[in-house]
């Protein structure tokens, strides 16, 4: 049975992506999933995620195509910081595999070399102070931890649009 709700979720974590944002959104979603699935999925851990979907629901309210970034960031440093349990370094890589197919679908779209140099840089850095941070904290309560981290990526990444 638990299985079965595992599948479901993930269903409607696709399916919202795709009706609400599009292929690109859906992609990363689905990145994301692969990701999870390395730590084992569970109810839990795809809920965290499917929180992100509030920038889904924002770009629909808006029509502001700009919040794809903070919803690659939110997407980035979940996967970083789940993935992190089994290796720093893989923590890492997840983040960036998930940053980089933001960047390619950014190109796809046609955004200028100074768009995609801000948008990069922007992500480096919030995926610096992410790595950086996350040791510094208590190890009680890293569920709360990493979900306030994960927040704080993807607002920094809003932030980042006025650049």
């Amino acid at each position: 049975m638990a299985a079965l709700l595992v599948i479901l979720v993930e269903l409607v974590l696709l399916a919202v992506a795709q009706f609400g944002g599009g292929t690109p959104w859906t992609v990363l979603v689905a990145l994301a999933l692969v990701a999870e699935s390395a730590g084992g999925l569970t109810v839990r851990g795809l809920t965290r995620m499917g929180c992100g979907l509030v920038w889904i629901a924002a770009f629909r309210m808006t029509g502001n195509r700009e919040l794809f970034f903070p919803f690659a960031m939110y997407l980035a440093a979940h996967v970083g910081l789940g993935v992190a349990k089994r290796g720093p370094w893989l923590g890492v890589l997840g983040s960036g595999l998930v940053v980089a197919a933001f960047l390619a679908f950014r190109i796809a779209q046609g955004a200028t070399r100074g768009v995609l140099a801000v948008e990069a840089a922007v992500a480096v850095a919030i995926l610096v102070a992410l790595f950086t941070v996350r040791p510094l904290l208590p190890e009680v309560r890293s569920t709360v931890r990493d979900i306030a981290l994960t927040v704080a990526a993807s607002l920094a990444a809003y932030a980042g649009l006025t650049l």
